[in-house]
């Protein structure tokens, strides 16, 4: 696909350099608007009478076998066709909004095309929500190794992409709720597993920051990128809005004698790059867990149906992923992505879906599926989950997980 992006782009240039002669060329196909493409009319010449324009015609000169060689069109090697298209890309990007064409026609990855500029008005909103300053909140007060103290986490709150999905499976505000209920208990911070919006645009974000300040959360609020809150909500596509947002995907921070490590798999996978930055993160020793939004693919009882892959994880990285987690000796890796609840054990390491942050709760493979947040007591003899309905009941999630992977 990228080589025939760049041919398409390249025609319209390399065709006018090659043409040997004035006569009309077929215009080739573009994958920018037509009003974008299309430079304006120019107003027509008035027709001369026939007689001057005979007269006024060039009158062909004779062309020796040499000079209609050297005239003949030369081919065109690929590095020249890639600079063409680069030319052809930056010409079109002037005349058209990058970000709606480019990055919405290619969903191209961060670095690969530029992209509109966040609204001032959204700039604004996202402010006191970035993790560096949520992160700034939380170290005003600080937590001694050893003892006690309890932290929430939210599962997927995005409502849904389409009324006949919200209305099936959903219930409206039942996010902002869960959120006040959270921001009651005698936690430390709240963190956001991903999924805040059914698709990151602007307009989504907006929305969803409105929400977050009629909920006014008095304790820090931190957040993990979900595959709804990129540009497009599948495959490997644009995350730049929510960065400029929020800030980095990745990211640690320690407390209590715990390394939380954030993790981003919300494209579906893992890269090379994260998996070393992930060992290297949980190279400590303090005690760890881990927040990423997508399970790893190895949890097939979760992710596999009919044994077969059904997209409810990341596959590319997922059994790495499991041999670090595992050999790091991390306590806990909290996930969302499938809307429901379930413990899984595996290599030694226990994993806890909770994914009913207030998003449909469609069918899956996950027997309890009801919405829900968690609070989660550090002691120095374990981790505890209290599960919060949003019927108002709580129960202590069991310590025996319902499966083992």
């Amino acid at each position: 696909m990228r080589i025939l992006a760049v041919l398409l782009l390249a025609w319209p240039v390399a065709a006018v350099e090659r043409a040997p002669a004035p006569a009309e060329a077929p215009a080739a196909a573009s994958a920018l608007p037509p009003e974008a493409a299309a430079p304006a009319a120019l107003p027509e010449t008035p027709a001369l009478p026939q007689a001057l324009a005979a007269k006024a015609a060039p009158q062909p000169a004779a062309v020796e076998p040499r000079a209609a060689a050297a005239a003949a069109p030369r081919k065109v090697s690929l590095c020249r066709i890639k600079r063409l298209a680069r030319a052809a890309a930056r010409a079109r990007a002037a005349a058209v909004s990058p970000g709606r064409a480019l990055n919405a026609f290619y969903d191209l990855e961060p670095g690969q095309a530029v992209q509109d500029p966040v609204p001032v008005s959204l700039e604004e909103s996202a402010r006191p929500w970035r993790t560096q300053t949520q992160l700034a909140k939380l170290s005003k007060t600080s937590r001694e190794p050893g003892k006690p103290f309890q932290f929430s986490i939210i599962g997927d709150a995005e409502p849904g992409r389409f009324w006949i999905w919200r209305a099936l499976f959903n219930v409206p505000g039942v996010f902002a709720r869960l959120l006040q209920r959270a921001d009651q208990t005698p936690c430390d911070f709240i963190i956001q597993l991903g999924d805040m919006v059914s698709r990151g645009t602007p307009r989504n974000f907006s929305r969803f920051f409105a929400l977050l300040g009629g909920a006014s959360p008095a304790k820090p609020y931190l957040t993990l990128i979900g595959n709804h809150d990129r540009w497009r909500p599948h495959g490997v596509t644009n995350s730049r809005l929510y960065r400029a947002l929020f800030g980095d995907t990745d990211y640690h921070f320690d407390r209590g004698g715990v390394r939380f490590v954030a993790l981003d798999s919300s494209a579906g996978r893992l890269t090379p790059k994260q998996l070393a930055w992930l060992d290297r993160a949980l190279d400590t020793p303090l005690r760890k867990i881990v927040f990423t939004h997508m399970p790893p693919d190895v949890l097939s009882r979760w992710t596999h149906v009919a044994g077969v892959s059904a997209g409810g994880g990341f596959k590319k990285g997922s059994r790495e992923f499991a041999d670090i987690v595992s050999r790091r000796g991390v306590e806990r890796v909290y996930m969302g992505h499938i809307h429901g609840l379930g413990v899984i054990e595996h290599k030694g390491v226990r994993y806890v879906l909770t994914g009913g942050g207030g998003s449909p709760l469609f069918p899956s493979k996950v027997p309890d599926r009801f919405h829900h947040f968690l609070t989660v007591d550090v002691r120095p003899e374990g981790l505890r989950e209290t599960v919060h309905r949003a019927d108002g009941s709580s129960f202590v999630l069991s310590k025996k997980p319902q499966d083992t992977n």
